[in-house]
């Protein structure tokens, strides 16, 4: 039966996107007398005037007396052509969703025509609904067909009287018409529902269309314009009957407009009018929202500055999904994963960007179109409910809808409340967390609004985590946003935003570059800033108001920074009365820095701690520092936790009654603020403390950028000035002072004297470590690559540090000898003697080196880089990793050595890269960004070269996807109208493809899927897809849409249904099957794609059908490995006998099929037969066939080799990858799986 919607109208059945110039119509199924004669009837004038008739009813809001219906009743809301029903001429869909079915005939009588609608009457009756009507509509009717109408309307009377002899005779021809055997029961019932109406509308000169047009003038369009009104609709209706679509409300209105009549809008009028207000409000609604589209407000950080222009905007926005209340792996785009879910809640920390990803959404979807955004800010609905009942559709769509003019609101109401009905709406709740101690009635009514909603209206609802246990209850999945994507691009735009504002034209280039060159390095050293936007926003303005040569260069100062300004600009945004949340007055930004802290270092301190004792010590704080009594600093204790917790997100509550850092660095930084302020002996207390555990070593540093004291405890405490300190923690704060001393002018020259004497005298002292390795490294490892570390000892480590100091020139002589008394190898003495001509360089200042000191460099970076003999260590993806490993040392002198390029030979830059690239990751990133900026490239690839173009990759998806489409359009010929809401959501092409898995193919799926046959693939997509509950007609109509649209339209779907799922995909029913359906299943088992195979045999094991085992089994050998591994699994599984299927397997040669059964086993009881198989996997040669059937490491790691699932070849143990291809990896061996002494 064909659908249609009262509310939204009838959609074409493949509807034409916007944008498109052509119009796929599917081939329906045609019936004799049904559609197939449409193609005689395309052009006729009589069928779009009787429905033109219907719409002028419609659009005036009256009922159609002729058919029976009441004044003041349900009138025309849609009108199709050429359905599925019996009587399927016009179907004429009344607003109270009752239908009209409708035979249009120009001229008729008592003759086959009428005998041929009455049949139709017949059939189309007892599939009626209540209320439902079916009807003749002629323009000439003769003989006694004239007073059949009138026969039925006395017959369907409570008190009907006598019917005239004319009357009589009608109702005779009508039983004659009856076909033969049709019962009593159903002729009254036909006689009950049957209408005979003389609709005279085809040209401008029948009283009937005349009388029509005069319906429309004065009321929806002006006086004299209601003949052209028609004809309009008219000419829609012509187009509709040819292609058998349909149309409603807003179409008529549509074709008004483009005819280029004037469509009043009246709020209180009649249906047309009415909706043509509630369509200019939603438009003007819509462009409000519009106007937000790609901009970013600063207003509230920085009064002078307009909103940001960024391209794409909502793109930007990441999210991953929360399963099982931890994020997955997977990063999807909001944008994409709104389309996949239809619900869900938004989760992110303060300044992750939630309100702005609600209002880029809206915005991006009223240019769109589709689907219709209704923005709300549930703190402003928590400020009108007392009760959760309070929390309604209406009250939220009245909050939405106040920001448009008085005369707007009604309308504006309405038509959102429409769209909601219909599920073309998205309901965009922003900031349950902002409800405040309303925040669990608000949930609890948010419930129950949404419970009578359509499924495909679509809801979002943004908390902080703070209030994630009340969203909850509303039993929503969850999403959680990440880093936007191009954040760093972003606000380089800002500086440049900034620039145009605040610079002079001549300045800006020169002063952009450097803010983006500062922001750059600060983003190096201090990454985590950047996991909150917010933060990172702030920095880059922070940045902008000052000289670069007057920003903090100290990570340290940095981050201390960033810290303060976000309180000083909050603190601007209270005296503005911007806050939308109330706040207590005495808490000041003093407070707030000192109470940071104070949390700082209590969970920097154990990673997370209890909220009573933070608060308890912030409430000691409050009294003995601030001078507040006692009952005022357990008020403000509370504003300043929630403050660094919901306002600004760098402590986060977990488990509800603990603390702890969003990110480490935000704890850390904390610390060092809290240490900074301390007195001496507890300065010093926290310093030891720290330097015995290397764990504190970032905090110490930070500390130290902050308070010089900090310098002075590590020298001495390394120079054992206080205790006995032990010899470990002793050198690990002669290291750290270094590293201090390193990047920091303007210490004390006695404190950095102290500092080389200590270094000095922990040269000369020997230790054990001198002698031996790093506790992670065995004697397994290669002599190079042991003797790289040993070149890396203690020692050498500790005259490194001497050479690394920056030191005014008087301390150098003194620094020099220092390191000579140590007997060094020659290559470190090259790299002794460039480290100190660099760090004396870097403390003067200096913009050139000596001649000494360029042959110093020179020399490092000629050096051969030491080998490590590893080849079969590699990457996933296949790629090497490298091999090599600098001298220790060998790296700073490379990255130290990049300011005096113009000194060293041509060739610096790419001995600088190769070293880099065999240092760190990290080290690479710096160096190659830095080198970039001077205009030095790395011209040597660094990765294995990849034998596809990125365009061939780009075409295979792109066919692989329309070959699935095609033949997902294939699992029904019958075609449906699809709703607005249908066409933007499609939800059963969207539960197909997560049932069979689509949008997790990978390009080599895709590759794969290339290669299979259309037929073929048609096919097992009709087997498959018999075993779902979808309807197939709605899901081919789906699937023919989107075949209309073009390439960047598909590639958007395409990465929709790539997103994160949200529930496992239910059971296949396959019950549906039939024996040829099975004969599809085993021998798409064959076919290129792994993906089809592995789905054909979930549906096979879903059968559970002992007879389908052995057909499986005699193909298994014509399989590649990876589907022969999983193909045993299934014949064992599906045997009448499993643990004689399993040992026949286990006696194999081909390992993969050995571990195939071995992971059948896991299937069975485990009875004494089971247990002797799973001894005898567990003993098997192959270490995949052990782990296979639950084997812990220690008993995998004993086998003698491993099977490759990918090729079935076989490789020694010690080896991680595959000795025969080059994407088989060794598998891994789980802790604890089966324990064998119970096996």
């Amino acid at each position: 039966m064909r659908r249609s919607s009262p509310t939204s109208g009838v959609t074409q059945l493949v509807p034409k996107p916007k944008g498109h110039t052509t119009e796929c119509k599917p081939d329906r199924k045609s019936r004799p007398g049904s559609i197939g004669g449409r193609a005689n009837e395309a052009g006729s004038l009589h069928r779009s005037g009787v429905a033109a008739y219907l719409a002028a009813h419609g659009l005036v809001g009256r009922a159609v007396e002729e058919a029976g219906y009441l004044p003041g009743g349900p009138t025309p809301a849609a009108v199709e052509f050429e359905t599925h029903d019996d009587v399927d001429d016009i179907a004429c869909t009344m607003t109270d969703g009752s239908r009209l079915l409708i035979q249009a005939k120009r001229a008729c009588g008592i003759d086959d025509q009428f005998r041929s609608a009455v049949a139709q009457w017949v059939t189309q009756t007892p599939k009626l609904r209540r209320s439902d009507r079916v009807a003749l509509a002629a323009a000439e009717i003769s003989g006694n067909l004239r007073f059949l109408g009138q026969a039925l309307g006395r017959h369907r009377k409570q008190i009907s009287g006598p019917h005239t002899s004319d009357e009589k005779k009608a109702i005779a021809d009508l039983d004659r018409a009856f076909p033969a055997g049709t019962s009593p029961s159903l002729r009254s019932a036909v006689r009950s529902c049957a209408y005979v109406l003389k609709l005279d509308v085809s040209t401008h000169q029948d009283p009937l269309f005349k009388f029509v047009a005069s319906l429309l003038e004065g009321v929806v369009v002006p006086s004299g314009e209601g003949t052209m009104a028609i004809e309009a609709l008219q000419r829609a209706f012509q187009e509709q009957a040819a292609s058998g679509s349909g149309s409603g409300l807003d179409d008529w209105l549509r074709t008004l407009s483009q005819a280029g009549t004037t469509v009043y809008a009246a709020a209180d009028g009649p249906a047309g009018p009415r909706r043509q207000a509630e369509k200019q409000a939603l438009i003007t609604y819509q462009t409000h929202l519009r106007g937000r589209k790609d901009q970013l407000e600063y207003s509230l950080l920085a009064e002078d500055l307009p909103p940001l222009k960024v391209a794409d905007l909502a793109a930007t926005f990441q999210v991953r999904a929360v399963i099982d209340n931890s994020p997955v792996r997977q990063t999807d785009e909001l944008v994409s994963l709104t389309r996949h879910w239809t619900r869900m809640v938004l989760t992110g920390l303060p300044g992750m960007g939630k309100s702005t990803a609600l209002e880029q959404l809206a915005a991006l979807w009223s240019v769109n179109g589709s689907p219709v955004p209704i923005l709300v800010r549930l703190a402003s609905v928590a400020r009108r409910v007392q009760r959760s009942s309070d929390v309604t559709v209406p009250l939220l769509v009245a909050e939405a809808a106040g920001g448009v003019s008085t005369d707007e609101v009604a309308p504006l109401r309405r038509a959102l409340e429409q769209a909601i009905a219909s599920g073309t709406a998205v309901l965009l709740l922003d900031g349950l967390d902002e409800t405040g101690p309303k925040r669990g009635l608000i949930a609890d009514g948010l419930l129950s609004a949404i419970e009578g909603l359509p499924d495909l209206t679509g809801i979002i609802i943004t908390t902080r985590q703070s209030a994630i246990g009340a969203a909850r209850k509303i039993g929503l999945p969850e999403a959680q946003l990440t880093e936007p994507k191009w954040l760093a691009s972003t606000l380089h735009q800002l500086l440049h935003h900034v620039a145009d504002r605040r610079i002079l034209p001549k300045n800006r280039d020169s002063w952009v570059a450097e803010h983006i060159a500062w922001l750059n390095q600060a983003k190096n050293d201090s990454s985590e800033i950047w996991s909150v936007p917010m933060l990172a926003t702030l920095l880059t303005l922070l940045s902008a108001e000052k000289s670069v040569e007057s920003l903090p260069q100290s990570r340290a100062h940095l981050l201390a920074d960033a810290v303060r300004d976000s309180v000083r600009r909050w603190e601007k945004a209270r005296e503005s009365g911007t806050l939308s949340e109330p706040w207590s007055p005495q808490l000041t930004d003093g407070i707030l820095i000192d109470g940071y802290a104070i949390i700082g270092h209590r969970v920097n301190a154990s990673g997370a701690a209890s909220i009573l004792t933070i608060e308890r010590d912030i409430v000691s704080m409050l009294s003995t520092q601030w001078g507040r009594s006692a009952g005022e600093a357990k008020q403000l204790a509370s504003e300043i936790l929630r403050f660094w917790d919901d306002k600004i997100g760098v402590f986060v509550t977990r488990e509800g009654d603990r603390l702890e850092a969003r990110s480490r660095i935000f704890g850390e930084i904390g610390d060092a603020m809290w240490v900074a302020e301390q007195e001496t002996a507890t300065s010093m207390s926290w310093t030891a403390k720290a330097i015995a555990d290397s764990e504190r070593r970032d905090t110490l540093l930070l500390a130290a950028g902050l308070s010089p004291g900090i310098l002075r405890n590590l020298i001495d405490l390394a120079r054992g000035s206080h205790g006995d300190t032990p010899e470990a923690d002793r050198d690990r704060a002669l290291l750290w002072s270094s590293e201090i001393a390193l990047s920091r002018k303007g210490i004390d020259h006695d404190l950095l004297l102290k500092l080389i004497d200590a270094l000095a005298l922990a040269t000369r002292r020997k230790s054990t470590e001198d002698t031996r390795l790093p506790k992670t490294y065995t004697a397994s490892i290669t002599p190079s690559f042991t003797a790289t570390f040993r070149r890396d000892n203690r020692r050498w480590r500790l005259v490194r540090a001497l050479a690394s100091l920056a030191l005014p020139f008087e301390l150098r002589e003194r620094r020099d000898i220092s390191i000579s008394a140590n007997l060094l190898e020659p290559e470190q003495d090259l790299i002794v003697d460039a480290m100190t001509s660099l760090s004396d360089a870097r403390y003067d200042a200096s913009t050139s080196l000596e001649p000494k000191a360029i042959d110093a460099v020179r020399k490092v970076l000629d050096s051969t880089i030491i080998e490590r003999q590893d080849p079969d260590e590699a990457t996933k993806s296949g790629n090497p990793i490298p091999t090599k490993r600098p001298w220790a040392g060998q790296s700073e002198v490379a990255e130290w050595a990049i300011p005096f390029l113009s000194q060293l030979p041509e060739t610096t830059p790419e001995a600088i890269y190769e070293v880099a690239w065999h240092s760190s990751v990290g080290q690479y990133g710096r160096v190659s960004s830095t080198l970039r900026e001077r205009g030095h490239i790395d011209t040597k690839p660094r990765w294995s070269p990849i034998d596809v173009s990125l365009e061939d990759i780009s075409s295979t998806i792109s066919r692989s996807n329309i070959k699935v489409w095609k033949s997902i359009e294939s699992v029904s010929d019958e075609r449906t109208p699809l709703t607005p809401a249908e066409q933007w959501r499609l939800p059963r092409l969207f539960a197909f493809s997560d049932t069979i898995g689509f949008g997790e193919n990978t390009v080599p799926d895709c590759y794969e899927l290339d290669r299979i046959d259309s037929v073929k693939l048609a096919r097992w997509t009709r087997v498959v897809a018999r075993t779902t509950n979808l309807d197939l007609v709605v899901l081919a109509t789906e699937a023919a849409l989107v075949l209309s649209w073009n390439e960047e339209e598909q590639q958007d779907l395409f990465r929709a249904l790539s997103t994160s799922r949200t529930l496992k995909s239910p059971s296949p029913d396959v019950t549906r099957l039939e024996a040829s359906d099975i004969d599809t299943l085993i021998e798409s088992l064959l076919y290129p794609s792994r993906w089809v195979a592995h789905i054909a045999m979930n549906v096979l094991a879903a059968t559970g059908d002992y007879a389908i085992s052995p057909r499986i089994e005699e193909c298994i050998h014509l399989m590649v490995a990876e589907r022969r591994h999983y193909a045993t699994t299934l014949v064992c599984t599906l045997s009448d006998d499993p643990a004689q299927k399993i040992e026949t397997f286990l006696d194999e040669t081909d390992p993969v099929c050995r571990s195939g059964a071995a992971l059948a086993l896991s299937t069975l009881p485990l009875d004494e037969r089971v247990t002797d198989l799973v001894y005898r996997a567990l003993s098997d040669r192959d270490m995949s066939v052990r782990i296979a059937a639950g084997a812990d490491r220690s008993i995998a790691e004993q086998a003698e080799y491993w099977s490759c699932i990918n090729c079935g070849n076989v490789t020694e143990v010690p080896k991680t990858s595959c000795a025969h291809c080059t994407h088989g990896f060794r598998p891994a061996t789980p802790r604890v799986v089966i324990d064998s002494g119970d096996a």
